[in-house]
């Protein structure tokens, strides 16, 4: 998933030293929400094209 490829990125910034550590965990718990948001908004269309 692209959410993966995108923490990808965040690690590979954090271990680069472009962003800190405390920087880097905030936008994976970011990451990680969006990504549950966009699963459940695509269940739930799916659920009403039914």
């Amino acid at each position: 998933m692209v959410a993966y490829e995108l923490q990808t990125q965040i690690e590979l910034l954090s271990r680069l030293g472009y962003i800190e550590e405390s920087t880097k965990a905030d936008l994976i718990e970011l990451v990680s929400e969006i990504q549950k948001m966009l699963f459940n908004l695509i269940k739930s269309l799916k659920d009403n094209t039914r």
